[in-house]
């Protein structure tokens, strides 16, 4: 079997490298820089391991901008170009538009009918009232003949892609068309034979609403946790990572997304919840609890920044070493990060901002260029300074000796994500969701 996939972003090339281990893989893509390089065997972004699998299997990959070759070539296609969010806070579907409308015109040209699997996150209704009506006008075939469509939300975390997608906690198709779903669900167990995964068969609306409610529900975890962690900085001896670390074991709550820092960021959840948020006023509803995790979600960086004026008195000619760019560790992607937040703070207060990141440095440096200093090691970025932030748990963070804090000037550490497990005692450490008197515990 063939299939292609639409749009070599963060979703479709992992799937891409997850596929090919199973059948042949045509690998459409627009941007032909992207696409140049992706020829060439070069990753655009990290992830732990990703770039070793990749190599693995690009031999087996076609890359490709030639719209009508892949669809004929293939018996199932698969959409993952993005949906960002408009100005106006609705989603944008500029890119999944024309995408669909290359595929319908090189629909007409095929004799069997061919499967169209969206991967994209889209709101509900977006199946029926966009994507068949631009397949059916520009191929002039009417659903469920010349073509099906079916959804199948992603539910992958960056950083760990790969591996959630090889071991699934579920796997959800939305369709209408009875003997599409049966022929995808023939090809999945081919890709997931060893595992058994549960599977949720369901309409279209059902299955594009999956995907947001899920991820509302992530944001909605992280930022009640916060919201207990600021609580507990007001309350003497309070400590939330064993307040977190209680709830976790309650098996209607679970640990997972339960941990206290600055927030949530990355490519989903800030865009999910917004366009959730919008669709729920568009239908009538006040979405307020959406509003609040967002609202809560949008002041957290700003409290390490508050911790550090208070401690300082004033951030003027400071000299702040912020450790960790990206908005998650196990990936070099700064959408969203909390970084941008803390560094854009921190300037308009006058401070002078030194940063460091494994993966993440060039990125930011195109957003602030010289603005601010980089460095390669924590060692050099901590030389020095009046003040040093944690804002991404790298593991190599994790493992700091204690020493390396006492180069810096003043020895003051805001721990924004949890991730230092050892301070020496001649550092002043204050840590998110921790009381004062709990921080001489520490």
């Amino acid at each position: 079997m063939i299939a292609s996939i639409f749009g070599m972003g963060h979703v479709g090339i992992v799937t891409a490298v997850m596929f090919s281990r199973y059948f042949d893989v045509i690998c459409v893509e627009i941007d032909m820089e992207k696409l140049f390089r992706l020829r060439g065997g070069e990753v655009f972004f990290y992830e732990p391991g990703f770039e070793q699998a990749f190599n693995k299997v690009k031999d087996k990959l076609e890359f490709t901008d030639d719209v009508s070759y892949a669809i004929l070539k293939s018996e199932i296609s698969f959409i993952a170009v993005g949906t960002p969010t408009e100005t106006d806070h609705s989603q944008d579907h500029s890119y999944l538009a024309s995408v669909l409308q290359n595929i319908g015109e090189a629909l007409k040209e095929k004799d069997t009918r061919h499967l169209v699997v969206i991967k994209s996150t889209i709101l509900p209704g977006t199946t029926e009232n966009l994507v068949i009506p631009i397949l059916e006008h520009s191929s002039g075939k009417k659903h469920g003949e010349g073509f099906s469509v079916l959804i199948n939300p992603e539910f992958s975390r960056e950083g760990e892609a790969l591996h959630d997608l090889q071991n699934p906690d579920k796997i959800v198709i939305g369709a209408h068309d009875v003997s599409a779903m049966n022929d995808f669900v023939q090809i999945l167990k081919m890709v997931y034979a060893k595992i058994n995964v549960p599977l949720i068969k369901t309409n279209y609306v059902n299955a594009e609403m999956i995907k947001y409610a899920q991820n509302a529900f992530l944001a909605t975890k992280i930022s009640f946790i916060n919201t207990i962690a600021n609580m507990c900085e007001k309350i003497p001896s309070t400590d939330v990572e064993i307040i977190s670390k209680a709830l976790g074991l309650d098996h209607r709550i679970s640990s997972h997304y339960l941990r206290a820092g600055l927030g949530y960021g990355g490519s989903c959840l800030p865009k999910d919840i917004e366009a959730l948020s919008n669709l729920g006023r568009k239908i009538g509803y006040e979405p307020t609890l959406l509003d609040v995790v967002a609202l809560v979600n949008e002041h957290q960086p700003q409290r390490v920044v508050t911790t550090a004026e208070e401690h300082l008195g004033s951030l003027i000619n400071q000299v702040v070493s912020l450790l960790g760019l990206s908005f998650k560790p196990g990936t070099d992607d700064i959408r969203e990060a909390p970084s941008l937040q803390v560094i854009e703070s921190l300037l308009e207060k006058g401070a002078k901002v030194r940063v460091y990141d494994p993966k993440a440095s060039s990125k930011v440096e195109n957003v602030f260029g010289n603005l601010i200093e980089y460095y390669k090691s924590t060692e050099d970025c901590l030389d020095g300074s009046d003040c040093c932030i944690l804002v991404t748990e790298w593991d190599e963070f994790k493992s700091l000796k204690p020493d390396i804090f006492l180069k810096m000037k003043t020895p003051f550490v805001i721990d924004g994500r949890r991730g230092i497990s050892h301070i020496s005692k001649v550092v002043e450490y204050h840590a998110v969701g921790l009381g004062k008197e709990a921080q001489t515990l520490w």
